[in-house]
């Protein structure tokens, strides 16, 4: 994501908000899983397309943690929703 790195929503992938964060859909697999905050609150920012320098502003103040510490927030969280299959590179199909 930095670096200028676009990611997405993979296709067919809805969520809804829960008391306790965001509950994952994906309609292909019948696959979900529960994002709890900060997760929760990346996710969200990341879906109306909030830019991601602004994110980590956000994750630092929400959290209370340096900038650096929210990157590193924000840059493990995508990466695992990479390799779960919930987000996409901005170019792939999904």
């Amino acid at each position: 994501m930095s670096g200028g790195k676009q990611v997405r929503c993979r296709a067919k992938v809805s969520w809804a908000a829960q008391s306790n964060g965001l509950l994952l859909m994906r309609q292909d697999t019948g696959a979900s899983a529960t994002l709890s905050y900060p997760e929760a609150a990346i996710w969200d920012l990341l879906s109306r397309n909030v830019g991601y320098e602004r994110v980590v502003k956000i994750i630092s103040a929400m959290e209370r943690i340096g900038a650096d510490r929210a990157a590193d927030v924000v840059e493990s969280a995508v990466r695992q929703w990479l390799v779960d299959g919930w987000l996409v590179n901005g170019g792939d199909d999904g």
